[in-house]
């Protein structure tokens, strides 16, 4: 094998390893949401946890794919290649997470609130009076079982990537 071409493998190695990590949490997130019966309590404690689970399940799950910071020996995104096994429903979750991670959980655009403020009189007193919506609504129960069916062949297509590029490295280097 040509050494530009081992550089690619080592790279994509690299960022194999760090996306098993990555997609790992969101498992782990998306089990603890089903496995707790989060959206069946009305216990306000619950009903966070619900919230916190899942803005973490959304970002972990979606890290691989981001805009990650490319180095000279690390590709920055796990390919769009590894997506292929994903039914057209994952496919339309996948993209769902990637509007909800962009817009909502990890930054806070104003589109994502769809903030509007009315200002009116309000018994002869101005009152700026704010509309929108929360953009922090969790998945569905069904949705986050879906997530983890995609993370659990994500989870495959990488370690055959893992073993497959193993077989290629050379023994005794580091990198």
């Amino acid at each position: 094998m040509d050494t530009k071409r081992l550089e690619a493998e080592k790279k994509l190695f690299k960022r194999l390893v760090i996306s098993h990590w990555d997609i790992q949490h969101a498992q782990r997130f998306a089990r603890l949401i089903l496995n707790r019966n989060l959206f069946d309590s009305f216990d306000a404690s619950e009903r966070d946890l619900l919230h916190a689970l899942n803005t973490a399940l959304i970002v972990a799950y979606w890290r691989p794919f981001s805009e990650n910071k490319s180095t000279s020996d690390t590709w920055a995104v796990l390919p769009d290649s590894y997506l292929h096994d994903f039914s057209p429903s994952e496919k339309t979750l996948h993209e769902h997470i990637h509007r909800l991670r962009n817009k909502g959980m990890a930054h806070s655009d104003s589109e994502a609130h769809g903030v509007r403020v009315i200002v009116s009189d309000f018994a002869g007193r101005k009152t700026a009076i704010p509309t929108g919506w929360n953009p922090h609504v969790p998945l569905s129960k069904a949705d986050v079982e879906m997530l983890l069916g995609m993370t659990e062949k994500l989870m495959a297509r990488i370690s055959e990537e893992h073993l497959r590029i193993e077989t290629l490295l050379p023994i005794g280097k580091e990198f």
